[in-house]
């Protein structure tokens, strides 16, 4: 007996303006996302981000910063801006209000959604389920020939992934290749984010990681990053004292980069700490925090 499955998507297109600038957004199953790579200069409290203009220099930052492919102003008219990691994990927010730059477990859930398995979304590397990765791509006319474009599913999700390439020592890949940031650090290193990139010979979606220096697009997804529930403790074996707090926390158990959140989900405070040192907390509100660390998480209140 053989059984064919079926995968029905479901997708939802809508246009509007923030702050005079058009905002494209599909809704793919439970998410919705920008239809279009970010194209922003400012951080979301105003702060101007800078621009690099030499193609081999962006990788000597230690800063946010963004550029054109091969610092050309038409690519960014098609591809929008390339970013650093920098920019995407600096505390001034990179994504506009009301958005946030995708979790990689929320990468994943997009693309079990397409119809990839949960153990194939679990891996990384190349080859991961089917042809989820056919399914986001768009524009036929800018991919080089090959298995992504010439899959029957192409373009099905209305995500309309476009290969402007990559950034590290110079512009790479145009035409083949179509690369984006999560906001997760590996959890090896406080220096490399996971990423999801397309391309042209394969029709899966790559899961892989990359150095902050290198530049690649963003698409951002709405609401805000993290569902704060405070009934949820979050991760036992990290440990947050005092809980609750008034003017400082310390972490036990854990080294590296953190994040924390407030209720409404807005990065209030991002930084490296070592095991056991204070964080000042005397100038947060009263409520609900959420402290992500890679891909754990945390929760404590002050008072």
């Amino acid at each position: 007996m053989r059984f064919i499955i079926f995968v029905l998507i479901v997708v939802l297109a809508n246009t509007y303006y923030l702050f005079g600038q058009e905002i494209e957004e599909v809704t793919i199953g439970s998410q919705t996302w920008m239809a279009k790579n970010l194209d922003v200069v400012t951080y979301r409290n105003g702060d101007t981000i800078p621009r690099v203009t030499d193609p081999k220099a962006l990788y000597t930052r230690t800063y946010g910063a963004w550029m054109y492919y091969n610092n050309d102003p038409a690519n960014g008219e098609i591809y929008g801006k390339i970013y650093n990691g920098y920019a995407v994990l600096d505390p001034r927010g990179l994504a506009p209000e009301g958005w946030h730059i995708p979790l990689n477990k929320e990468w994943k859930t997009l693309e079990i959604y397409l119809g990839m398995s949960q153990e194939e979304a679990d891996k990384t590397g190349y080859h991961r389920g089917t042809n989820e990765g056919s399914k986001l791509a768009g524009g036929s006319n800018l991919w080089i020939d090959g298995d992504l474009k010439n899959n029957n599913e192409f373009g099905k999700s209305s995500f309309n992934g476009l290969p402007g390439g990559y950034q590290l020592y110079k512009s790479r890949n145009l035409g083949e290749t179509a690369m984006w940031w999560s906001s997760s650090l590996k959890l090896s290193s406080d220096s490399v984010l996971s990423i999801r990139h397309l391309e042209a010979t394969d029709s899966s979606i790559v899961s892989d990681a990359i150095f902050l220096f290198a530049g690649c697009y963003v698409r951002c997804i709405k609401g805000p990053p993290l569902s704060v529930n405070c009934n949820n403790p979050g991760d036992i074996n990290i440990k947050i004292y005092p809980n609750p707090a008034q003017d400082e926390i310390h972490i036990l158990k854990y080294e590296g980069r953190i994040a924390i959140f407030n209720s409404l989900g807005i990065e209030v405070w991002n930084g490296y700490v070592q095991e056991g040192a204070s964080i000042d907390i005397s100038g947060f509100a009263e409520g609900c925090y959420i402290v992500r660390m890679k891909d754990r998480i945390a929760k404590f209140i002050k008072w």
